[in-house]
C-alpha cells in the first residue's frame, strides 16, 4: 500500500507540470483550432534561453528567470508572426504541417547556438525529500507542482476574469462573429501564442533544474499529447484533470507493469490511454462535442 500512495502521490506531483505545458496546447487549439507540434521545441528553448541568462550571463535568479518568460513570449509572437499568420484561411492541414515544419527550424536554430552537450542549471530548487510517514517525496517535484498550480490558477483568472480572456474565449468560440463584434482576432491569436510559449518556458525551467538543459526536453511536446487528448483538446480543466490523472497512471503503470513486461510500460502507457481514448471518446474527458447538420 505504501508503494501505491507513494506512486500516486509522485504522480500528481510530476502531473502538475503536464498540466502547465498541456495548457499550452489548449490555447493555442482553443484560438487557431491546429493542434502546435513545435510546443516541445518551445518547452526546450526555455530551459536553453534560462541556462544563457543564468549561467552564461551570470545575472541574478529573479531576473533570468522573468527575461526568460519574456523571451519566451516573445519567441511564440514572432512564430505567430512569421510562421502561422501568413496561413490564416488556408486549411487547417496547411497549419498543422507548418507546426512541424516549425518545430524542425527550432531545434535546428537551438543546435547552431548552443550546441547539442548537455547544460546544467543552478540547482534553485529543492533537491531534498519530504517524507510523509514511510512515504518519501521530492521537494523540487513538489515545487514543481507548486509552480505549475499558480501559474494554472493565474490562468484561469485571466482567462475567465478579463476583458482579454474574454476576447480570446469569443475567439474561440467563433472567429467570424468576433470580427463582427470588433475584435483584433489577429491580436486575440499572437497573445494565445505568446502566452503558450510562456507556459512552456516555465517547464522547460521546471524541468531544466531538475533533470538539466538538452534536447531531450524537446520531448515533453511528445509526452504531453496524451494528456491534451484525455483532457479534451479546447478544455483548460480538461488538461489540468488529465494532466493530474496522467502522472498518477504513469507511475502505476511503472510499478505495476514493467516487472510484468520487462520495463518502459511508464513512457508506452500514456500513448495506449490516448489511443483508448480517441477510440472511445475522441473529444477526451471535457472537450466541447459539436454536432453539425447537413
Amino acid at each position: 500500500m505504501d508503494f501505491f500512495l507513494a506512486a500516486t502521490l509522485s504522480g500528481i506531483l510530476v502531473g502538475g507540470l503536464y498540466a502547465l505545458v498541456a495548457l499550452g496546447f489548449v490555447l493555442i487549439f482553443k484560438a487557431t483550432g491546429v493542434l502546435n507540434f513545435a510546443q516541445g521545441e518551445l518547452v526546450m528553448l526555455g530551459g536553453y534561453i534560462a541556462w544563457s541568462l543564468l549561467v552564461l550571463a551570470a545575472l541574478p535568479l529573479w531576473l533570468g528567470l522573468l527575461l526568460t518568460l519574456v523571451a519566451g513570449g516573445i519567441l511564440g509572437l514572432l512564430v505567430n508572426r512569421f510562421f502561422i499568420r501568413p496561413l490564416i484561411a488556408q486549411p487547417v492541414m496547411s497549419t498543422i504541417m507548418m507546426t512541424i515544419a516549425v518545430s524542425a527550424v527550432l531545434t535546428g536554430i537551438t543546435v547552431l547556438i548552443w550546441g547539442s552537450a548537455f547544460r546544467s542549471l543552478p540547482k534553485f530548487l529543492p533537491m531534498g525529500s519530504i517524507h510523509l510517514g514511510e512515504i518519501t517525496l521530492s521537494q523540487g517535484h513538489a515545487t514543481e507542482f507548486v509552480v505549475a498550480l499558480v501559474a494554472v490558477g493565474i490562468l484561469s483568472l485571466f482567462f475567465y476574469r478579463t476583458r482579454r480572456g474574454l476576447m480570446m474565449r469569443s475567439t474561440a468560440e467563433n472567429d467570424f462573429i468576433s470580427l463582427s463584434l470588433g475584435i483584433n482576432v489577429k491580436g486575440v491569436i499572437a497573445m494565445a501564442w505568446a502566452i503558450s510559449a510562456g507556459l512552456s518556458a516555465i517547464g522547460g525551467i521546471a524541468l531544466g533544474s531538475i533533470s538539466g538543459v538538452s534536447l531531450y526536453l524537446s520531448t515533453m511536446g511528445l509526452m504531453v499529447l496524451p494528456v491534451v487528448i484525455l483532457g479534451g483538446l479546447d478544455s483548460i480543466a480538461g488538461a489540468v484533470v488529465a494532466g493530474l490523472l496522467m502522472g498518477v497512471l504513469q507511475n502505476l503503470a511503472s510499478l505495476y507493469l514493467d516487472p510484468l513486461v520487462g520495463g518502459g510500460m511508464g513512457e508506452v502507457f500514456p500513448f495506449i490511454v490516448m489511443t483508448i481514448v480517441l477510440i472511445i471518446r475522441p473529444t477526451g474527458l471535457f472537450g466541447s462535442r459539436r454536432i453539425e447538420r447537413v
